[in-house]
């Protein structure tokens, strides 16, 4: 693992780019989300927010801090934020985090402002079987504006060939000034709901400044779709008639049934045995008891399959199949009466033969019943003079949900209460700010709250200069001089200063 810990020489970035080019890869920048305010490490941030700096040292522009690699390569070269993938190939993905507000925003007792408090790092990994697909990265903080943002990184086949990629558990570990090459284990649950990170132990406590850094690499498996079988995934609504119409999405609404059908086939030239096909019911999604049936081979009679451990996770034993042959199997499923979910749920069908896997997808779509609906949409702020500003909020109130007022916090100590949507302030002093609203609704007789990072502005006033939106002013200690040195310039780390990347597949 120590020949790893290094950075990608802009050299190597040139040749992966005409490497790329040759290959006939599309390439794209700006898969970081959100849009936000950016510093540089002579003007850091002025409060919590992560990977914004545009002139690391070593990473260039934070915003791109999701890369992969090999994992068979050791050395210190390879990192990129796409790959081209193997059947069995095991993939390093490694994230940067990093606090950028200023280290004299810490507190003596690192208990200051500049201090993250429930530091997550989430990874989401496709469950799906295609040529092409996206692994996406989540940072966040409880106090952190904007509180999450992400970043992409790609798997492709140049040839076509459809795969799917899964964790391999217990491989997440961070690295730091505190832990060293050591490392700290990180939760499994990095990539469900989000593993904590911190500095000498992951407490979500997360100080700013390059000191307290972390470089995060775990690793995940590549399986090739075997070309010997097949799967297809279909839905239905079932209609008064008894009938089928089955496609690949169906529009439902909570508490309604639905017919879920698999079709295996062997395209291979020898017997298949023991196949076993599993589905992965979406959220609220509930299989019908006793309702799975299964034709079999040539068989034209459709039979009861005497158990429903398709949706369990040994799946259902179908039996053994010759070259061409296959078998169709049909299930109905119910949405809960009582959900709450409104939208696209993707339902997957999985085909298992001798630990090879295969799969497929189908949706449906809950129709949305007329919720409450409420939201801060947005913060504008109108610059006038003598450091005056006209902050306007926006909002949504729909279904029965009514608008009372906003809380507008000036961020230098004031704040205004009112059921108007635009207020003035007049700042005291020069300085940056930051402006944040905060709006209150009336829904179900209750008094509910609404904000974002989408209601958050920075504003800032310098002598004898015209106002400004970021970058903020301040200019104090990053402690980015011997500190970094110590172990951030040899931990997995590349000259990220250009993105190249596959974009998702268009069909």
């Amino acid at each position: 693992m120590k020949r790893i810990l290094s950075f990608v020489p802009s050299k190597l970035l040139v040749f992966m780019a005409i490497v790329l080019v040759a290959l006939g890869v599309t390439a794209a920048a700006g898969a970081w989300y959100p849009e936000r305010p950016t510093y540089t490490i002579e003007n850091p941030a002025d409060h919590v927010t992560f990977n914004s700096i545009t002139n690391n040292p070593r990473e260039g522009d934070e915003r791109a801090f999701f890369e992969l690699k090999d994992a068979a390569n050791q050395e210190s070269n390879g990192f990129a934020h796409k790959i081209d993938v193997k059947d069995g190939q095991e993939v390093y993905l490694r994230v940067y985090v990093h606090n950028n507000a200023a280290s004299s925003l810490n507190g003596a007792n690192l208990d200051g402002k500049g201090v993250a408090k429930n530091t997550k790092l989430r990874v989401w990994l496709p469950s799906v079987t295609d040529n092409v697909m996206r692994a996406n990265a989540y940072i966040s903080a409880d106090n952190a504006v904007p509180q999450e943002v992400s970043d992409t990184a790609d798997f492709y086949d140049a040839e076509g060939q459809k795969f799917s990629i899964s964790y391999v558990p217990g491989s997440a570990i961070a690295y730091n000034n505190a832990v060293g090459q050591a490392g700290m284990k990180l939760s499994d649950s990095i990539v469900t709901t989000g593993a904590p990170l911190g500095y000498t132990s992951a407490n979500g406590v997360f100080p700013g400044c390059f000191q307290y850094a972390n470089v995060v690499v775990l690793k995940v498996k590549v399986k090739m779709q075997t070309p010997d079988f097949t799967v297809s995934k279909q839905v239905s609504k079932i209609q008064e008639d008894g009938k089928f119409t089955w496609g690949e999405n169906a529009t439902i609404k909570a508490g309604e049934t639905v017919a879920y059908q698999i079709r295996f086939t062997n395209t291979g030239n020898t017997q298949l045995d023991n196949v076993v096909l599993r589905d992965l019911l979406p959220k609220d999604m509930a299989i019908v008891p006793g309702s799975t049936l299964v034709k079999y081979g040539t068989d034209p009679t459709v039979k009861p399959a005497g158990s429903d451990a398709v949706t369990a996770n040994s799946g259902l034993n179908v039996g053994s199949y010759s070259a061409g042959g296959g078998s169709v199997l049909m299930f109905k499923a119910t949405l809960n009466a009582n959900s709450a979910v409104c939208g696209k749920l993707t339902n997957t069908a999985e085909a298992r033969v001798d630990g090879k896997v295969t799969t497929d997808i189908a949706d449906v779509t809950v129709e949305c019943a007329n919720k409450p609906v409420y939201s801060c949409d947005a913060l504008n702020l109108v610059i006038g003079d003598n450091r005056k500003i006209t902050a306007t909020v926006k909002y949504t109130a729909a279904g029965g949900a009514t608008y009372k007022t906003t809380k507008f916090d000036f961020g230098d100590g004031k704040n205004i209460e009112t059921d108007k949507t635009t207020v003035d302030h007049t700042y005291a002093a020069d300085g940056t700010y930051i402006v944040r609203a905060t709006t209150t609704f009336m829904v179900d007789g209750k008094l509910v709250t609404a904000n974002g990072d989408q209601c958050a502005k920075t504003v800032t006033f310098k002598p004898g200069q015209p106002p400004v939106t970021p970058p903020p002013s301040e200019i104090p200690n990053t402690g980015a001089g011997s500190t970094i040195g110590l172990f951030l310039g040899s931990v997995l780390v590349s000259a990220a200063a250009y993105r190249l990347w596959i974009i998702r597949k268009l069909s």
